[in-house]
């Protein structure tokens, strides 16, 4: 068995204290397969093992840290009937 300790981020980090929990799990078992055993939405995720960004189909290992990252959408605000985006004015960037 391995021991997985997990951090769900974004909108998922209500759904245990502190957005923490520890998961044991077959040595191998896919990353993907926390969306079942956390009784996720299904969606598409970002899953990052130990601090690096990997696939649904990564194996897990005893001691790994996953941080899950639910999909997100946004962008910059457009100026109005342009099409193009607001950007700050050069003298907004000095300090006061």
């Amino acid at each position: 068995m391995a021991r997985i300790a997990v951090r769900l981020k974004g909108a998922l980090a209500g759904r245990f204290p502190g957005g923490r929990t520890t998961v044991e799990v077959e040595a191998g078992e896919r990353v993907g397969r926390l969306v079942e055993l956390l009784d996720l939405p299904r969606s598409s995720y970002i899953f990052v093992v130990n601090g690096a960004a990997v696939g649904p189909a990564h194996p897990m290992r005893d001691g790994d840290r996953v941080d899950v990252y639910p999909p997100m959408a946004g962008g910059c605000e457009s100026r109005r009937g342009t099409g193009r985006p607001r950007i700050a004015q050069p003298h907004a960037w000095r300090r006061a």
